[in-house]
């Protein structure tokens, strides 16, 4: 058996991606984002607030953004959280695309912040189309 150690499936969702991949929230730069991509880098992450990312996703040709796995996500914060739903047409929006690769919920510390009604809303969001994998 032959194995690829540049690429691992994510978890159950069945996405191949590369085990090393990029987050622009410390503003990595155009460029660097660029070799990241042309040198078969896959997965990518972004919040909405990752301007770099965003215009850099939304000025690639569609050949290049079928290469790539875009993660994004709604964020628990400690008094409060954002709502899925909203964030993910926020982020739909954003990156002028149609669907989310993988759409995670983040920042979650203790079972009660994630409560069973926000897993099947989260369920209907990738059931809904617009996401691939959560």
């Amino acid at each position: 058996m032959v194995h690829d150690f540049k690429h691992a499936t994510l978890g159950r969702t069945g996405l191949s991606v590369t085990r090393l991949g990029l987050s622009a929230s410390y503003f990595p730069g155009r460029r660097a984002l660029h070799r990241a991509l042309d040198g078969g880098i896959n997965f990518f992450f972004g919040f909405g607030t990752d301007l770099q990312l965003i215009s850099f996703y939304r000025s690639l040709p569609s050949s290049d953004r079928q290469k790539i796995i875009l993660a994004t996500g709604a964020y628990n914060y400690i008094w409060t959280r954002q709502n899925v739903r909203k964030t993910l047409e926020k982020r739909l929006r954003q990156f002028r695309t149609d669907c989310i690769d993988v759409y995670l919920f983040l920042g979650v510390m203790k079972p009660k912040e994630f409560p069973p009604e926000l897993l099947e809303e989260m369920v209907h969001l990738k059931q809904s189309g617009h996401v691939r994998a959560i």
